[in-house]
């Protein structure tokens, strides 16, 4: 890399173990739970070591960090499932301590170029608690018609001063309905509900996280079988209602609405 307009060589080793540890319980016909302990890494990549610049793809201005060491995992998951004849619940809650979490963090003011200004993010080392739960239930209506609903809950805070961290998905629950006949014909609606992030350092952002918003979605498909040959078409719908939105891990909500109604046609033969 250059550094003052001299060419400058690093090394960079980077060596961890992993190792994870399941148990799972039976409690009856219908119950099981499951444990789940691991340790798992990655090195920083090269552009958290080393960019600095604009990144194109987001419109902002990241600096890397080239003594960040590797990012290390510590993990516990405890899984719930029950099934029974026209229902099925899964419910997970989990546990992951950070050593040397690899954050993105906004930092001041923004980034002035001869393009303009840019918000400027920075790669920061910290220690960090994951925690939160995913549940996801199904129930058979009559036969081939299910409902389906999930939440996703997650909270992360950085050990160190006790503060929430940045660039972290806000809280996510769905609800959908599918038809499905197997061997020919498939629907789902579904709609996605995702709250506003709130839970932030005060004053770390250069704009304000979006408010909450809802989508609904629809999918249609059909496929026909002849001769060990097969035809397949499918739509997709995302946004149907082409509803106004900004998603808080886009950072081009700092400028534009996130992606309208969007279809998507796909013809598929196998032979």
């Amino acid at each position: 890399m250059y550094e003052e307009g001299v060419s400058k060589t690093y090394d960079h080793s980077f060596r961890q173990p992993s190792l994870s540890i399941s148990y799972q319980w039976v409690l009856g016909k219908h119950v099981a739970t499951q444990t789940n302990l691991a340790t798992a890494w990655r090195p920083p990549n090269v552009s958290e070591l080393y960019s600095y610049g604009l990144h194109h793809g987001s419109a902002s201005f990241e600096i890397g960090n080239r003594n960040l060491n590797a990012e290390v995992a510590y993990s516990l998951e405890e899984v719930l499932v029950l099934e029974m004849k026209n229902f099925r619940l899964q419910a997970e809650g989990f546990v992951n301590y950070f050593e040397n979490y690899i954050a993105l963090i906004p930092t001041f003011p923004a980034t002035l170029t001869i393009r303009g200004a840019f918000p400027t993010f920075e790669y920061i080392p910290v220690n960090a608690l994951f925690y939160g739960s995913d549940i996801e239930a199904t129930y058979s209506i009559i036969e081939n018609l299910d409902i389906n609903s999930r939440i996703s809950l997650l909270r992360a805070r950085n050990i160190e001063n006790g503060k929430w961290l940045n660039q972290i998905p806000a809280d996510q629950s769905s609800l959908s309905i599918q038809y499905a006949r197997i061997k020919w014909f498939q629907a789902s609606v579904s709609g996605v509900w995702t709250n506003k992030q709130w839970r932030i350092p005060p004053s770390s952002e250069y704009v304000n996280p979006p408010d909450g918003y809802f989508l609904m979605n629809l999918s249609l498909g059909a496929r026909k079988e002849w001769s060990k040959k097969e035809l397949r078409f499918d739509v997709e719908i995302n946004n149907l209602f082409n509803t106004n939105y900004r998603d808080y891990l886009n950072r081009y909500r700092y400028y534009a609405d996130d992606l309208g109604r969007n279809i998507g046609v796909n013809l598929t033969f196998k032979f």
